[in-house]
């Protein structure tokens, strides 16, 4: 067994981002655009757009920066406070889920290595 940890980062209360907006920020380093990422993730366009704008706003800083579309099609990179973000959030989760595990481990084996 093993625990489940949800992280969402808060400021006055309010939600800024956490694991479903750092999933679509991957998404759209990998995809390439913020439609792709957000099909990918199962999301329609306007809520990935939202989620992005929003957190944008609370961080003061643009994190994705988009082309429009034309014979190509258009694109959507990471800036660089994102990719810094991004590469910052992946840091603390390992960190997290590997804490998680331990103390999970702790709490609810006995001395045999079983579980209680």
């Amino acid at each position: 067994m093993q625990p489940e940890v949800k992280v969402r980062v808060l400021e006055d209360q309010r939600a800024v981002y956490g694991d479903h907006e750092m999933r679509l920020l991957e998404a759209i380093a990998r995809r390439g655009t913020l439609s792709d990422g957000a099909t990918a993730l199962g999301l329609s366009y306007r809520s990935a757009w939202g989620k992005i704008k929003a957190m944008e706003a609370a961080l003061g800083t643009r994190l994705v920066a988009s082309t429009v579309g034309g014979s190509g099609g258009g694109s959507s990179r990471l800036t660089e406070p994102a990719q810094r973000l991004l590469a910052q959030y992946v840091r603390f989760r390992t960190a997290l889920g590997e804490y998680a595990q331990q103390e999970f481990e702790r709490c609810f084996n006995d001395d045999t290595g079983e579980l209680v």
